[in-house]
Order: structure tokens, then C-alpha cells, then sequence
């Protein structure tokens, strides 16, 4: 289960644009900087960043529980 630090760094990313850029192309430093789990930042690196890569612009207000739950997956999912 993904932490409330995790939950709040994947609704920040589907809500602010500028937030998703930032995570897609300065990943290291957006996670520096966010307090999470060892395990929760790998599952961004290898997990999570794909599909912030595929949202819409913007991510309309009515599908963002949609999206919110398919990105807490990533959290979720067995890395090996």
C-alpha cells in the first residue's frame, strides 16, 4: 500500500503539469527531495514514471480518481 508521501507525489504529478515534467526529466532531484520509502522510489524509477509518461494534458478533474488508483499500483506492485 502506497504511502500518504507516495499517494501525494502521484496526485501531484496527474494534477501539475509543470510537477510531471519536472519527475520525468529531473526524477533524481523531484526524489530527493520527497520523502519516500527506499521502495517507493524505486517503484517511480521503474514503475511509475511510464505511466505518468502517458497521461493526458491535463488529466480532466472527473478521471483523476481513475487515474489516481491505476498509478497507486505501481506502489503496489511486485518488483520481482
Amino acid at each position: 500500500m502506497a504511502s500518504e508521501s507516495a499517494r501525494a507525489l502521484a496526485e501531484k504529478a496527474i494534477a501539475d503539469y509543470g510537477f510531471r515534467q519536472a519527475l520525468l526529466w529531473g526524477t533524481e532531484e523531484v526524489l530527493a527531495a520527497w520523502p519516500l520509502e527506499p521502495a517507493e522510489a524505486e517503484a517511480v524509477r521503474s514503475r511509475l514514471l511510464a505511466q505518468v509518461a502517458e497521461l493526458p494534458v491535463p488529466v480532466e478533474p472527473d478521471q483523476r480518481p481513475a487515474v489516481l488508483a491505476r498509478l497507486l499500483q505501481a506502489f503496489d506492485a511486485d518488483p520481482s
